[in-house]
């Protein structure tokens, strides 16, 4: 239809150009919803309406709604529709005419127009149109009334509904507002400027203050506290000037002038452009918690104060700090009963620096308050905290008058106490008068308590201080009275065994030899009362160590068995040995401690058996499933035997099973109370099994802890050397001996054992002697005795070793072996410590001796130190290019003249060393030695420098051992350089003449 023509169409005979005239927007499509035609003023309006394209891609039906294609218009065939475009810039309105032959449909369609000028935008003309008849006009209007109802019903909907939500809202709105006016919050709405607009009842039950009153002001200027902290206050300030929410805790004034703490929580109300138009706060009252707050961080804070503080001064001063500091108070006293629980005495007093108070705290210093007196004394007397709004003007208090010239008023005193009663009283003022607040009252009763248990803990850790340097005193007492005891009991009995032993070995008829022979015995027999007494001690208190080393049973019990033999024999008595098989030889024990348990068993057997044997046994013992094997070492005899009530006394100190045994066979009672501790220690058990007349069997179980194969062979090749093998001294050695002892017989005794083994010794009787000694002429080992008069072994091993560290000294390291008489635990490493090499317990034995001997190496002949002997050709060739040096730099006039001063002052030095040495005046030494020094090294005299600097460090350390020593050194090195100084001095003046 878009070519005109003169053809009609079919159903109703119109002419396509009449067709096109009246209907210019229309267009056709087919059966597939294609476009067939399009009006040429339709393409202007809807260019893509084309033939070609779909009716979906370029229409949809606004009326009837859906998609605009062939079966939607056939759905609605007498409907009138409205399409838009998918552009939506155009809506058409028409009718539908629907053919069948073929199958096609046509839209008589006309844009839909709402404004005049719609057309002209459109690019259409009056051309464009066509003269509708009135009726496709009127189905236009219906079509326009109908959407406009439409709209209508639409827009009443939206009514209706705005107004049930407007209704519900103003429901929800008078919720709120009874919410807000009973609440116990206080409700507050300012405008944007902050002036108050409305208030809740619960804002006048906080602050006191009525609608009416506060309506137009800002609420801080009246509430605001002017105590608040100005950070908080400065922090509101700036959240309100940005309108923005804030949250805030602050301290405000109530109307009646009581303070009392706020939680406020402000928030912006906005309109709808954004705008801020009013403020809302609604604020808590938090007095009650901040008040809870405080008391707890007041405790908390005591508690870790008192917990740090060494002495309750101390604590009362800290506490009273932190109070002070906290709630900002000016200052604070601790007063405390005196010893008669009548009156209160000052005992600490702390103030604040920025503040001066002295006249009232002098005045406190100088006053004691009884029961009633004072705020003190009131404190003391009901035993309740007390508060004083302004001391100043309280008449009745002592110092009242003070108080109001150093401007204190509010004071507050609690008691201390413990279990009830009352050990002083603390006391604080406040420069303001402020009313009592219960909760500080409450807290400070709480820090009451709490002092009260501080000091009676401090009590109670003072007592129990003393009582453990009370004990620890007795113990290092009873320590060193059984160190003493041992030293001084030991040291005659050394005499006594030693004197004997040697006086055995002389020519001597049968009569002497047997009186003797029981001195000897006899002083044997005492030191075995002596060990036990000294073994029992160090169990008591404590001190008893094991060790544990590898060793054989069986060689234990042969030792014991040759200790013991002569006296079984003696006796008539049988002694046997039976070892089972499966026993473990080699173990870990402490072989002197389970040796001395078989010698008092055995010992104890021999003595209650007057003939027949005794027999001793070692057998395994089947040890319960998860514990170590154990085994048994009994000792069977065939003696006296013991009944039941007898047995029951054994293994007990001090105790013989009766009187008539003490009498016959004699003893302390300790020999098996030592056993039985031994026994324990080792972790086993001991007993007893025995019937009178028939004999006794005592038995002790031991775990066995077991040992390497290395460590058995070690043990087995150690125990195939011969005993002469081990105490043979090489005849080849001639050793160079100094012996240190302070007690003539005992040194006497040690000469003449070593004599007897073919050695010969110098002699020191104290430590200095010996210092000079050693320092005199060299040695190969030095018996130092540990315990004597002016410098004890140890001072002088210490000195001995400072001096061979020296870097002067040329010879080896000297042996020092220390004899002493103390056996007590700790004197081995005590003397190790010291710097000695070995140890020889008191009464000395010849085998002891002579094994420590053995050790030694003689030392190779050296040349004697330069202090003590010649002068060298290199330190004359030294002294000689310093002196020519020395010439150069100067003159050799005041060369000359140097060395001649040197010769001349330096004796007189030398003097003053030996008499600063090992003084009092440890300075003047140093200084002297600094100032020898000095002058040496001029004239290259190297050796003398290197004395007198050992000798200024030990001035400097206050060591005075081995000062004498060196000063004796450098009196040797000036008598050896000054020939050669003296020979310089005569070339330098011959060199001076012939100038």
């Amino acid at each position: 239809m878009n070519e005109p023509g003169s053809r009609s169409l079919d159903y109703t005979q119109v002419s396509v150009r009449d067709f096109v005239r009246v209907f210019p927007f229309y267009f056709a499509w087919d059966a597939n919803s294609v476009i067939t035609e399009s009006g040429a003023s339709l393409l202007k309006i809807c260019p893509q309406a084309v033939p070609g394209a779909r009716l979906q891609d370029v229409f949809h039906s606004q009326s009837p709604e859906g998609e605009f294609c062939d079966a939607h218009a056939r759905a609605h065939p007498d409907r009138l529709f409205l399409l838009e475009d998918l552009r939506k810039t155009v809506i058409l309105r028409g009718q539908v005419m629907l053919l069948e032959r073929p199958r096609r449909g046509i839209m008589l369609a006309s844009p839909w127009l709402t404004e005049p000028d719609q057309a002209h935008q459109m690019g259409l003309t009056i051309q464009d149109f066509a003269v509708h008849d009135q009726t496709l006009d009127l189905l236009q209007v219906l079509q326009m009334q109908r959407k406009v109802t439409t709209d209508l019903q639409r827009l009443a909907s939206q009514l209706t509904q705005q107004r049930i939500q407007l209704r519900e809202q103003e429901e929800q709105s008078h919720k709120l507002a009874l919410v807000a006016a009973r609440t116990d919050n206080a409700v507050i709405v300012t405008d944007a400027a902050g002036r108050i607009e409305w208030v809740n009842e619960g804002f006048t039950r906080m602050t006191g203050w009525l609608l009416d009153e506060v309506i137009g002001r800002q609420p801080g200027d009246f509430l605001r506290c002017p105590e608040a902290d100005p950070g908080a206050d400065n922090f509101m300030n700036q959240c309100l000037q940005q309108q923005r929410g804030f949250r805030v805790e602050m301290l405000n004034y109530h109307r009646s002038g009581r303070k009392y703490w706020s939680s406020i929580e402000i928030q912006p109300i906005r309109n709808d452009a954004g705008e801020v138009v009013n403020f809302m706060s609604i604020e808590s009252d938090i007095t009650q918690r901040r008040q809870d707050d405080q008391r707890r961080a007041l405790q908390y804070s005591t508690s870790r104060t008192l917990a740090e503080a060494d002495t309750v001064r101390q604590a009362a001063a800290k506490v009273i700090q932190l109070i002070c500091n906290q709630l900002g108070w000016i200052a604070g006293s601790l007063w405390m009963l005196d010893s008669e629980q009548q009156n209160l005495h000052l005992v600490e007093i702390w103030h604040s620096p920025l503040r001066d108070i002295t006249g009232f705290v002098e005045l406190s210093r100088t006053m004691t308050f009884k029961r009633g007196c004072g705020l003190p004394g009131i404190v003391l007397h009901s035993g309740e905290p007390q508060w004083i709004r302004d001391v100043a003007e309280q008449s009745e208090c002592p110092r009242a008058a003070m108080a109001k010239k150093c401007q204190l008023h509010g004071a507050i005193a609690f008691p201390i106490v413990t279990q009830g009663d009352i050990l002083g009283v603390l006391e604080l003022f406040s420069s303001d008068a402020s009313a009592p607040e219960q909760s500080l009252l409450e807290a400070f009763a709480g820090i009451g308590n709490q002092l009260g248990q501080f000091i009676v803990r401090k009590c109670v850790e003072q007592n129990l201080v003393s009582a453990k340097e009370a004990a620890e005193s007795a113990n290092r007492a009873k320590s060193e009275f059984l160190a003493t005891m041992s030293h001084e009991i030991r040291t005659p009995m050394n005499g006594i065994i030693g004197m004997s032993s040697l006086l055995l070995d002389t020519s001597l008829d049968e009569r002497q030899h047997e009186m003797v022979e029981a001195v000897r015995q006899s002083g044997e027999a005492l030191m075995t009362i002596i060990e036990d007494i000294l073994d029992f001690s160090k169990i008591e208190a404590r001190r008893l160590d094991l060790v544990e080393e590898t060793c054989r049973l069986d060689s234990i019990v042969d030792g014991v068995v040759g200790l013991l033999q002569h006296k079984a024999i003696s006796r008539g008595v049988d002694l046997k040995v039976a070892i089972d098989p499966a026993i473990p030889l080699v173990i870990k024990a402490d072989p002197g401690r389970l040796r001395q348990i078989l010698m008092n068993l055995v010992g104890n057997g021999i003595k209650f058996t007057e003939h027949g044997s005794i027999c001793i046994q070692l057998i395994p013992v089947t040890a319960p499933e998860g514990e170590r094997e154990q085994i048994e070492i009994s000792v069977t005899d065939s003696g006296i035997g013991m009944n039941e009530e007898q047995q029951r006394k054994l293994f007990q100190p001090f105790s013989q099973v009766d009187s008539s045994t003490t009498r016959r066979y004699g003893g302390t009672g300790l020999g098996l109370a030592i056993s039985k501790r031994l026994v324990e220690l080792m972790g086993g058990t001991i007993g007893v099994h025995s019937t009178p007349g028939l004999g006794s069997r005592f038995w002790f179980k031991l775990p066995v802890h077991q040992v390497s194969a290395s460590e058995q062979l070690a043990v087995k090749n150690t125990e195939t050397k011969s005993p002469e093998q081990s105490l043979a001294l090489p005849g080849a050695k001639k050793l160079r001996l100094l012996v240190v002892e302070d007690n003539e017989v005992n040194l006497r005794m040690a000469i003449m054992m070593l004599e007897k083994h073919g050695f010969s010794a110098d002699v020191a009787r104290d430590g200095e002697q010996a210092l000079n000694q050693f320092a005199a002429r060299p040695y190969d080992a030095i018996l130092m005795d540990c315990h004597m008069p002016r410098m004890d072994g140890y001072e002088a091993t210490r000195a001995i070793r400072e001096i061979e560290t020296s870097t002067h000294w040329k010879r080896p390291r000297c042996c020092i072996i220390a004899m002493t008489a103390n056996v007590m635990d700790g004197e081995r490493e005590r003397c190790f410590e010291a710097g000695m090499d070995d140890y020889i317990s008191k009464p000395l034995r010849a085998k002891a001796l002579t094994e420590a001997l053995a050790s030694i190496h003689t030392q190779e002949p050296v040349a004697p130190p330069p202090a003590l002997g010649g002068w060298t050709e290199e330190e004359a060739e030294t002294t000689k290019d310093a002196v020519k040096l020395l010439a150069d730099e100067l003159s050799t006039e005041d060369t000359a003249e140097l060395i001649e001063n040197w010769l001349k002052d330096t004796p007189e030095r030398i003097s003053d060393l030996e008499n600063l040495a090992a003084g009092q005046d440890q300075p003047a030494l140093r200084r002297t030695a600094h100032s020898l020094k000095g002058s040496s090294s001029l004239f290259g005299l190297t050796h003398i420098y290197a004395l007198c600097q050992d000798l200024e460090h030990l001035a400097e350390s206050g060591s005075h051992a081995g000062q004498p020593s060196l000063v004796e050194q450098i009196r040797h090195g000036f008598a050896s350089a000054e020939p050669s100084l003296r020979q310089e001095l005569e070339h330098l003046r011959s060199t001076t003449v012939t100038s």
